[in-house]
């Protein structure tokens, strides 16, 4: 049972909306940035091997 329809970015769209809206809890957005700025160090100095699998 789908409870939430639509593409996957509607889908997307609408749960940034509730997570990140003007109702939700004031430092979410903010932490999800520095969640995103953190991930994206840590996916850099993996390299590019670890994240799409050795070159064919």
């Amino acid at each position: 049972m789908n409870l939430i329809e639509g593409s996957l970015w509607d889908v997307i769209r609408f749960l940034n909306e509730l997570t990140y809206g003007d109702g939700s809890t004031p430092g979410m957005e903010a932490a999800a940035a520095s969640w995103r700025k953190d991930m994206n160090t840590a996916l850099e100095s993996w390299g590019r091997e670890a994240l799409n699998g050795p070159e064919k």
